[in-house]
């Protein structure tokens, strides 16, 4: 199992249970969820996926103790975008937590 540090590995955890228990997930929950693997996200995918006002809840997220890698920018942005992809930053061997 990765270790993306406390508190992240615990909110994950919590994330992970609601939604099995059928909760519906926070905005924040939702997006702890898809950044879980480890891998790069586009801001349009996390847009689309978790909530439009991501920045608003990455705050949040950094105010709890979660860490992100610095974003990179999007390689299929359109000229002149600056369209960004992010991913938690990983204290473990591994990407992901399951």
């Amino acid at each position: 199992m990765t270790h993306f540090g406390e508190p992240t590995d615990s909110m994950i955890r919590d994330a992970y249970r609601d939604q099995a228990a059928g909760y519906k997930l926070k905005k924040k929950q939702r997006i702890l969820l898809l950044l879980a693997d480890g891998e790069w996200h586009s801001i349009r995918e996390l847009t689309v996926k978790c909530t439009h006002e991501f920045s608003a809840r990455k705050k949040e997220l950094i105010d709890a103790g979660v860490s992100f890698d610095e974003p990179r920018r999007d390689k299929d942005a359109p000229r002149g975008e600056m369209w960004y992809d992010y991913r938690l930053i990983c204290t473990g061997p591994q990407r992901g937590l399951f």
